[in-house]
């Protein structure tokens, strides 16, 4: 049954009860000419079902209809996003590196060198991490007099390191022992052990830190510590 033959059956309904209202109250329908009032309002109510829906009838169906279509667009409207997938930062993987050697260095292995002052200068053939190093003593040498930390120079691979030596001894220095947390380059791949010594001559010691950044093979602006004050030695001539 249509919805607009169910709204007429409703108002023949409604038109019978108010007939037959008492007072307050409403009767039932039970006399044999009430019985066929009521069929013939009935089937005056079906007869909407036929094509001829007045406009009357049809308005509150195509209402009906442009309502339940603005719902589901609404709601479709509204349905929320799909979420996005979960975002992965970017990792920095480093290709694998070899361990980096030393190249050179002074004083040289097994090379004289004059008392004194000392810059301690080690290269390697890779760009070295400014942060991480490891000086050991060499078993049967003297252990080096030296500031703490060595400094990394702008070419990245070179360290220097103040020291101090005295005349008639042999001094050695062991980069690496303990390869963790020793020199290492970039990737954070320690650098081979190597074994440095070498021996003071008893000639007039080097007493000026120019003197023995000259020595050394330093420029001007490669002193060992950043603003490192003028260093004089208490004894010798400055050379």
């Amino acid at each position: 049954m249509s919805m607009a033959a169910l709204g007429g059956l409703f108002q023949a309904q409604g038109a019978l009860h108010r007939r037959f209202a008492f007072g307050g109250g409403v009767g039932l329908v039970s006399h044999p000419c009430d019985v066929g009032l009521q069929g013939r309002l009935e089937k005056a109510a079906l007869a909407g079902q036929s094509g001829n829906m007045s406009l009357r009838r049809r308005v509150p169906v195509t209402v009906l209809l442009a309502a339940l279509s603005a719902g589901s667009a609404s709601a479709q409207a509204q349905k929320p996003p799909a979420e996005a997938p979960n975002a992965v930062s970017p990792v920095l993987i480093l290709p694998p590196t070899s361990p980096p050697r030393l190249v050179s260095s002074y004083p040289a292995q097994d090379q004289v060198v004059a008392p004194g002052v000392l810059i301690l200068k080690v290269a390697f053939d890779q760009q070295m991490s400014p942060t991480a190093w490891n000086y050991a003593t060499v078993a049967g040498a003297e252990p080096l007099d030296c500031v703490k930390t060595p400094r990394r120079l702008a070419d990245q691979k070179t360290f220097v390191l103040l020291c101090r030596v005295q005349a008639g001894r042999t001094y050695g220095v062991t980069l690496n022992a303990e390869r963790a947390g020793g020199f290492s380059n970039l990737g954070d791949n320690p650098a081979q052990t190597a074994v440095l010594t070498f021996k003071v001559g008893a000639e007039a010691p080097v007493t000026t830190l120019r003197r023995a950044m000259t020595a050394a093979g330093l420029k001007d602006d490669e002193t060992p510590v950043q603003d490192a004050p003028p260093m004089t030695m208490a004894t010798g001539a400055a050379r």
